[in-house]
């Protein structure tokens, strides 16, 4: 799950903000991450899963004397029912509340004292907590790890806690960045049926109304070994590790995995529009599409088309909206592999005093010669060769390989499926790339979303 945007430096940082906080409470994005791992031989990962249903996943990397611990729970905000959104962000908070044989606090003050790090999100399809420290912290990571699966200390002062907390984050998500509501209505509008259109979030009204009795039985139902993923990388004896693992997590009781019941989002007939006001001056065009899931046989092809479209400053959108006509102060957009159906999207930002019907005219005009095979053998190359760069770059750590073997374990049932994207990338053609602009960036069958400054009010 990684959405990536263009690299470009520029001063709005805070709509790069937005687009973070949009997808994962993490400082990542998380649509393709479990497709970013560096390739590793698979002979050196083993995947095994316990009687009571937890898969777990172990990988050697002797590269540097530290160990990752992912613990990846298949929950999130598309498994909510609405009235219910943002329930998953109140259970990740409430796990910090402490276990049975932990104190709150206490987990993070015994990694940090080892010298690591720990990290919790939750994002569409799954939480991810995650640890990164030296070896040596292993077994206290998975003792605490275990302790907090069978048994959290879940309790009314925790729950309103937790409810604090992730109102805190849905208000940075979504109130304190000015472009973070388009972001927002981006999704509402693209996906008319699936939950992926709801926030992942949740809504003021909605986290203020659960009850201490609501959470518990989230908790109950989805945080618990069948429907997770423990995964370990780093500089361990993979046999070894596993006994240890065994012995603190194999008799958590047993408990059933959930079903999935997701809507089916239908077939678009017409395009969705909404406008949205803010007090930022500088007007906005997003454009969004429905994408494949993330394990589709053409995500790499649409992974190329939207770098060609929307990448970095060679890609089409940025010469012809900023270099070549000065229509645009930047471009941007990306790809958002989940495990349902995925989300395309492109935006501009309009040059003061240009038009944004014009702007919207070009970034149509330059789909359409995509689509009718107007991609270079040149753009192929490049395009080709800044995936792979960011292959072997983007998540070449202890920390990113575990979370990527989680997450693959998760979505597509093998957590090696990451090490074939090379392949899969190199064998990219530029037909490929055209069919995937004719079959997904439909004309007129998305959602646009503008941006337009609100001149009834004043910034305080």
């Amino acid at each position: 799950m990684i959405l990536s945007l263009s690299k470009r430096k520029f001063s709005y940082r805070f709509v790069a903000a937005a687009f973070v906080a949009l997808f994962c409470a993490n400082h990542n994005l998380s649509a393709q991450r479990a497709n970013r791992a560096a390739p590793t031989p698979r002979s050196n990962v083993s995947d095994t899963t316990f009687s009571n249903g937890l898969s777990v996943v172990v990988m050697e990397d002797h590269s540097a004397p530290l160990v990752a611990v992912a613990v990846v729970y298949d929950v999130g905000s598309v498994d909510e029912p609405r009235e219910l959104n943002g329930i998953t962000q109140v259970a990740m908070q409430a796990l910090s509340a402490g276990s049975r044989g932990y104190q709150r606090g206490e987990f993070e003050r015994v990694v940090q004292k080892a010298g690591g790090q720990h990290d919790a999100y939750s994002y569409q399809d799954a939480t991810v907590l995650v640890t990164r420290a030296p070896k040596g912290a292993l077994h206290d990571i998975l003792m605490m790890e275990s302790d907090r699966m069978e048994s959290p200390r879940v309790t009314r002062e925790s729950v309103e806690s937790a409810k604090g907390a992730a109102e805190r984050l849905r208000q940075t998500a979504f109130e304190v960045q000015t472009y973070a509501p388009m972001i927002k209505e981006l999704f509402a509008q693209t996906y008319e049926a699936h939950p992926y259109g709801m926030s992942p979030f949740g809504t003021s009204a909605t986290i203020a109304q659960l009850a201490l009795e609501d959470v518990i039985q989230w908790m109950r139902s989805y945080f618990h070994p069948a429907n997770a993923v423990l995964a370990i990388v780093g500089d361990i004896d993979g046999p070894a590790t596993l006994d240890e693992v065994a012995l603190v997590f194999a008799d958590i009781p047993v408990s059933v995995k959930p079903p999935k019941d997701s809507a089916p989002e239908p077939s678009r007939r017409a395009e969705r529009r909404v406008t949205v006001t803010g007090l930022a001056q500088v007007e906005v065009v997003m454009m969004g599409w429905i994408g494949p899931e993330r394990n589709a046989s053409d995500a790499e092809a649409v992974a190329g088309l939207m770098a060609i479209l929307v990448g970095e400053r060679s890609s089409r959108l940025f010469q012809s909206l900023v270099t070549g006509s000065n229509l645009c102060l930047f471009t941007g957009g990306g790809v958002g592999a989940f495990s349902g159906p995925g989300l395309l999207y492109a935006f501009a930002f309009t040059n003061v005093g240009k038009s944004t019907d014009e702007v919207e005219r070009v970034m149509r005009d330059e789909i359409r010669r995509i689509a009718k095979g107007g991609i270079s053998e040149a753009e192929v190359i490049v395009v080709k060769n800044q995936m792979e760069a960011e292959f072997y770059r983007a998540c070449a750590g202890a920390k990113d390989k575990a979370i990527a073997l989680a997450e693959s374990r998760l979505c597509e049932g093998v957590a090696t499926v990451w090490m074939r994207r090379l392949e899969r990338i190199q064998r990219l053609t530029r037909e490929d790339i055209a069919q995937a602009a004719r079959q997904y960036l439909v004309e007129n069958a998305g959602a646009v979303v503008r941006f337009s400054p609100d001149t009834t009010r004043k910034a305080q």
